[in-house]
């Protein structure tokens, strides 16, 4: 990735920790519409007319003092300023202002054109449960597809685990900062040096994951409770991607609440390469 542009040490300087304009994250898009597009010089007033006036006086700072450095980050990170360059396009198209304006990033990281698959489940799984996340892993590999969730230990992980050791990319969209060692597959946050989670990090990160990906997979929930339920029913709601439930054996009580709410199931790693695949057909016939 080359180093930042002007325009993205810019919004960098806004938005990333410490920015001045960090209090309004949702500000990001309609500054960078200006800085992507008009002249450097003319950045203050172009913000002025959209009466973003804190983020112009700024502007004028750094064309005054353009050596104004942006924060570094903690060894071993890099910046992508906007969000959406290292993100699919679609995360954009759902999200809009809800994405973030800055991420830190290290490890490899799945391609912009691929189209991405989130897995999300509860940490504790049964034994059915833990092989059917690391099914879903696989088979996004086997499909071209990366996969896109959270890190957690449980369904998160072994998705993430098993699709990179079978050939494929993920990533992993933390709720906070990036602790301990660097895992086997790419990570990213809004801010490396903050506490590993907080609760609000994590509802925001969720519409993260499902706004990136084409489909999403629920391994495990609890009914009404925890942030694999939040997350679900949040990104149902916005209809955010096309999501499947797993159910096999004994489903979990927020699994088995979703499939009896209408949404599509399924209980083998065959039947989801089966769904993905319509899911990318699908796609493909759109992109057409």
């Amino acid at each position: 990735m080359p180093p930042p542009s002007p325009a993205e040490r810019l919004l960098l300087r806004l938005f990333g920790p410490g920015g001045v304009a960090q209090r309004r994250p949702s500000a990001w898009l309609p500054v960078w519409q200006v800085l992507s597009v008009a002249e450097p010089s003319s950045w203050p007033q172009e913000l002025r007319a959209r009466g973003l006036f804190d983020e112009a006086a700024f502007a004028e700072r750094f064309l005054a003092v353009p050596d104004l450095s942006p924060p570094k980050p903690p060894r071993g990170w890099r910046v992508a300023a906007p969000a959406s360059r290292i993100l699919p396009a679609r995360a954009l198209l759902a999200l809009g202002r809800a994405l973030p304006p800055i991420l830190w990033h290290r490890g490899a990281l799945p391609s912009q054109e691929s189209h991405w698959l989130a897995v999300v489940g509860s940490r504790r799984l049964s034994d059915e449960e833990a092989q059917m996340a690391e099914a879903a892993g696989a088979a996004a590999a086997r499909l071209g597809m990366a996969v896109v969730s959270g890190g957690a230990e449980g369904a998160d992980s072994l998705a993430l685990g098993t699709c990179v050791s079978s050939g494929g990319l993920a990533l992993s969209l933390l709720p906070g900062g990036g602790q301990g060692a660097r895992p086997l597959w790419g990570e990213a946050t809004i801010n490396p040096a903050a506490p590993a989670f907080s609760v609000e990090g994590a509802h925001r990160r969720n519409r993260w994951v499902y706004g990136s990906a084409c489909a999403a997979l629920v391994i495990a929930s609890r009914f009404s409770a925890g942030g694999t339920w939040s997350g679900v029913i949040a990104a149902r709601r916005l209809r955010l991607c096309p999501i499947f439930v797993y159910m096999a054996g004994e489903p979990s009580s927020g699994n088995d609440a979703l499939a009896r709410i209408g949404l599509p199931t399924v209980s083998s790693q065959a039947e989801l390469e089966g769904r993905l695949f319509a899911v990318l057909e699908s796609l493909s016939r759109g992109a057409a």
